[in-house]
């Protein structure tokens, strides 16, 4: 039984750092989506300057260039990361159903054992009223 309880405990810690890890990754995918809105913002508002200023016109080919690269790459970073969420969900529930699978197996045992326990005291004290009637009949 002892092992058991050192089973669980291990299997809790395990889905703590497995959740702990979900939620990291989740926090990259967040800020990688707020940066992707920033530069979009950011090439939106140059987008608009280039229509009002000659030497912004001049150079704005190259900066959407750079910026729609740089905005594929990180749309490919986000596609890598939303596959290890996905992946680490998947862990997560696989240990969580393990985890649960200990917790049920201890919570049976320990009510098998207190079934045991009420069944030999029910003996015991039917065992007694059975000699207090036995006495006084004698």
């Amino acid at each position: 039984m002892a092992g058991l309880k050192s089973l669980i405990r291990l299997r809790k810690h395990a889905l703590d750092e497995k959740r702990q890890a979900v939620a990291k990754l989740i926090a990259m995918l967040d800020n990688l989506q707020r940066e992707e809105r920033r530069m979009l913002e950011e090439l939106d508002a140059e987008k608009k300057h280039a229509t009002t200023d000659a030497e912004t016109r001049i150079a704005f080919p190259n900066y959407n260039k750079r910026m729609q690269s740089t905005l594929k790459a990180l749309d490919g970073e986000k596609s890598r990361l939303v596959m290890a969420i996905d992946r680490a969900q998947t862990e997560l529930q696989d240990a969580f159903k393990e985890y649960k699978t200990y917790e049920i197996t201890e919570r049976e045992r320990e009510r098998i054992k207190a079934a045991a326990e009420k069944k030999t005291e029910d003996q015991a004290m039917d065992e007694i009223g059975l000699e207090g009637f036995r006495r006084k009949e004698k």
